[in-house]
């Protein structure tokens, strides 16, 4: 480091973190943006630091990315969008057709998509709006050789525009744009895993080097101060509405911050000095907790510095004036034994890159930025000898680049050759920096909140947000419970089992479920992260050998966004329940549901039901399930099909299989089994079912919400919706004539 008299010190901390994708129970990856980053952003951005020897960086890792990489490097990732890109175009089964189509356009268009004049024309033939639906029609004008050009395309876009200029393979196929064979789509997946398997030897080589600092986060990215006490809120928000049940539980926070420590240590060789709390999230518990761990530094927001100092938010409680040397300076918080120093980054300068200059031509955006800290080097660090000074600057390291030309790559060339040549300016690793220059100044206290709006509303407060939570602290409870029953002769595998239910809370307590719940953000694929979300606490139950809570079925997320399937009937039916369609016109009159054509069944080779009915008398509901012959043949007791009703009461329904005649039926309200009453069922080629609307506790008019699933062996292998239910109505004489007159 040069003399501190007339340089600002620039620390840049890229921050790389995905939500944890996989299913601890089935290990699969429901989503795959953990590879297509990897490809695209976390390699390329160490590339650049090697290009660009004059800077020192600080990069930040989140556990629960490193160990989905891993499974990528090794080949072990079984990942629903990938098995989509591998299987033959020849081969795609109509649903897996409609699957491509959903997904294979999931890239910023703008600069993704329209530069390749054959992408383009793909996604012009799909179309740029609609759903399932309407893919299903338009799948049909898609040759073999368009699905094989859109595998290829999707996948290759996904590599960053530098790698696709300089390795010649890539090269090649951006310059033959179309007509792409099976080999060509296998060995370009193929350096996908290639590319993946250096990432992580990549970052410890430059560490190793003294290239780059590497920090941590807390293992699955949870907001560590609401899983010390969910109150904490009200602290930012004292209007906030809280959960029902006040999750309450530092030793989770504890866990996570350890497991972190440990994940770190395997992978990068060293123990970290510094941590970057999940979303900037802080206060006086948690950095103490930090710092109890052997962390020597933590960093926030700068709004959280002027709270907690008690001074007026710049921009929001006015104009963007400050003290700069109270921004620019590291803090020491005494709150904690030992004491540990503090961060603050610059909230506009942060939010420039990530938000700013992606339109901007990009040696024109790395000017101004280069220019903005000239000028704060200008008003800080001039003969002043209050210094040294440090502007932090902190931001998602993958999100921000897909908006940009060259996915981001001329920006940061020219801003890292900028910062290189000195001029006043140079970028350090942090702990570098805390280690020459330990804080001069002390911060008494931690206003808690995040780097949002310096509050927690994004996480907490909002009615699903707050049902979330609440799930949350009712499957750890349960958890608890399970362990305490079973401590007294434990086995091996229960133990393991065990490990990895409490590894699905930890999940679970991550932030990326709550980001996407309530008003505050949305995306197309919302309906998809609320049904992971409460797969990981169905998970607990499987792997303790509990029954599912009906109350996990329900989705969390509602209003525009509308995640149910509702089935709207024309008129009443009166079906002979003898497992075969009696006559053409028996069914016709119900609500049908059919999985192929609404998308559902993209990611089974071969489902196990094929469609769907309700209808209704005036004293029962009625159901018809269309089996695959194969389901009857897994064994004579193996199979069942389950009717869950979750409102307007709780109860489940189950039809054990056999191979011909009537099934063995009985129903369940918690874990106990009951008679029900005028229940009947039978199966032949088809399931059919009867339930009195009495036994039900429904009344006319009312709204009917069940789901269905089909298990196997005590496993499940299906469920209907897969991510949300079914919604229905009773029939009243008033519905019946909106029927009729419509």
């Amino acid at each position: 480091m040069r003399d501190s008299s007339d340089v600002l010190y620039v620390a840049l901390l890229w921050h790389f973190h995905q939500p944890f994708y996989k299913d601890l129970v089935s290990g699969e990856y429901w989503f795959p943006w953990v590879r297509l980053h990897a490809v695209k952003d976390y390699y390329e951005m160490a590339n650049l630091v090697i290009a660009s020897p004059g800077v020192r960086l600080n990069f930040n890792f989140v556990p629960c990315l490193l160990q989905q990489l891993d499974d990528y490097a090794e080949a072990t990732a079984k990942e629903r969008v990938l098995e989509l890109s591998l299987t033959p175009a020849r081969d795609l089964t109509p649903s897996q057709q409609i699957g491509i189509l959903a997904q294979f356009f999931s890239a910023n268009w703008e600069t993704m998509v329209n530069p390749y004049p054959r992408y383009r024309e793909l996604l012009e033939k799909r179309g740029r709006g609609g759903g399932s639906r309407q893919w299903e029609e338009v799948r049909g004008h898609f040759s073999p050789q368009d699905f094989l050009d859109l595998q290829v395309w999707f996948n290759l876009v996904w590599f960053h525009s530098r790698r696709r200029r300089a390795d010649p393979f890539l090269r090649d196929l951006v310059r033959k744009g179309r007509g792409f064979s099976e080999e060509e789509k296998l060995s370009l997946l193929a350096k996908q895993r290639e590319v993946i398997a250096q990432i992580i030897p990549l970052y410890r080589a430059l560490f190793e080097e003294g290239r780059l600092e590497l920090t941590t986060s807390p293992f699955y990215h949870p907001i560590l101060p609401l899983l010390c006490d969910t109150e904490v809120a009200r602290e930012a928000s004292p209007d906030l509405v809280l959960p029902r049940n006040r999750f309450h539980h530092p030793e989770d926070a504890r866990a996570q911050i350890k497991a972190a420590l440990q994940c770190h240590r395997e992978h990068f060789g060293h123990s970290p000095s510094g941590m970057w709390p999940s979303e900037g999230a802080v206060s006086n518990e948690t950095a103490a907790m930090a710092a109890e761990a052997g962390f020597k530094w933590i960093a926030s927001d700068e709004e959280i510095l002027f709270r907690s100092l008690g001074l007026p938010l710049p921009g929001i409680d006015g104009p963007r004036q400050f003290d700069h040397r109270i921004l620019y300076s590291p803090y020491l918080f005494r709150g904690s034994e030992p004491p540990i120093a503090m961060l603050f980054r610059d909230h506009h300068l942060s939010d420039l890159i990530g938000f700013t200059y992606a339109r901007w031509d990009p040696k024109v955006a790395a000017q101004d930025f280069l220019g903005r800290l000239h000028q704060l080097r200008c008003r800080v660090a001039g003969g002043s000898n209050e210094g040294p000074f440090l502007v932090t600057i902190i931001l998602d390291g993958e999100n921000a680049w897909e908006y940009y030309q060259d996915d981001g790559g001329d920006f940061l060339a020219y801003l890292y050759e900028g910062l290189a040549r000195g001029e006043g300016l140079e970028t350090v690793k942090i702990s570098d920096f805390l280690h020459r220059f330990p804080p001069q100044r002390e911060i008494p206290k931690i206003a808690a909140g995040s780097w949002i709006n310096h509050d927690f509303r994004i996480w907490i407060g909002h009615e699903e947000d707050n049902a979330a939570w609440d799930l949350l602290a009712q499957t750890r409870n349960d958890l608890v419970f399970f362990e305490e029953r079973s401590r007294s002769a434990p086995g091996g595998g229960e133990v393991q089992a065990r490990e990895k239910a409490w590894q699905e809370i930890y999940i679970a307590e991550g932030s990326d479920w709550c980001w996407w719940y309530g008003d505050e953000h949305s995306s197309a694929m919302d309906e998809e992260f609320d049904n992971l979300f409460r797969k990981h606490l169905m998970n607990v139950y499987i792997l303790t050998g509990a029954e599912i809570p009906d109350r996990l079925y329900t989705p969390l997320i509602g209003g525009k966004r509308g995640v149910t399937q509702l089935l709207r009937w024309a008129d009443l039916i009166h079906p002979v329940l003898d497992g075969r369609v009696t006559n053409y016109f028996e069914w016709l009159p119900a609500a049908s549901y059919c999985p192929a054509k609404a998308g559902d069944v993209m990611h089974l080779a071969r489902p196990l039901i094929s469609g769907i009915w309700v209808g209704f008398d005036w004293n029962a509901m009625y159901l018809r399930i269309d089996i695959q012959p194969g389901l009857r043949d897994l064994g004579e007791e193996d199979s069942m099909v389950e009717v869950h009703m979750l409102a307007p009461s709780s109860l489940r329904l189950e039809a054990k299989l056999k191979t011909s005649g009537a099934t063995e039926k009985e129903t369940r309200s918690g874990t106990e089994a009951l008679p029900l009453k005028g229940f009947r069922a039978a199966v032949d080629k088809i399931l059919e079912m009867g339930i009195p609307l009495s036994e039900l506790g429904v009344k006319g008019g009312e709204e009917v919400r069940f789901i269905i699933l089909v298990s196997v062996g005590g496993k499940e292998r299906e469920r209907w919706p897969r991510t949300s239910c079914f919604v229905t109505q009773a029939p009243c004489p008033e519905l019946l004539s909106d029927f009729w007159q419509a």
